[in-house]
């Protein structure tokens, strides 16, 4: 078993350090949403946008590829949007009284966890585990009335299993 280059180690830290930053933004969104489902519509939409650039972004790192390749941000971006347009039906029924604030935030975080899953099925892993903790997060939320500290420990163990699946697999390849 080889040891993790500097960078590599650097590299790992700083995208667990960015998946964390993902699902505490998320969570607050889930949280906003119960207090105000309207209010939260720009931050949600802005949260997709932070979501289709870091898929984007780790994406183009991990495959070693240009940054600026048309394929990859169109499939990037075409994804997103259908995220976003998702996430915007969900407030176009709370604003016509077909759902209340707390389903808002539990039916967006679903929304956006499917997205973020799916990023990670067809493009980087690192997305697929972030969308896999945001979807478990909002399905506990859904069951469990006091749900700061549950979100807090599926952060902790996403960004957990992000580090240890990265290390294995830079000890796979010998980089």
């Amino acid at each position: 078993m080889t040891t993790a280059t500097p960078h590599a180690t650097r590299q790992m830290a700083i995208e667990a350090v960015i998946a964390a930053i993902l699902l505490a933004l998320a969570f607050v969104a889930i949280a906003a949403s119960d207090v105000s489902a309207m209010r939260s519509n720009g931050y949600w939409l802005g949260l997709v946008v932070v979501f289709a650039l870091v898929s984007y972004g780790f994406d183009r790192v991990s495959s070693g590829g240009r940054w600026v390749d048309l394929t990859a941000l169109t499939r990037t971006a075409v994804h997103w949007l259908g995220v976003l347009a998702a996430i915007e039906l969900v407030h176009v029924f709370v604003q016509a009284g077909q759902m209340t604030n707390a389903d808002t935030g539990l039916a967006c975080g679903l929304i956006l966890a499917l997205g973020a899953f799916t990023a990670g099925a067809w493009g980087n892993w690192r997305m697929g585990i972030l969308g896999l903790a945001l979807g478990v997060a909002t399905a506990v939320v859904a069951l469990i009335e006091q749900y700061l500290w549950v979100l807090l420990a599926v952060a902790l163990v996403a960004v957990a299993v992000m580090l240890l699946v990265a290390r294995m697999r830079r000890a796979s390849t010998g980089a």
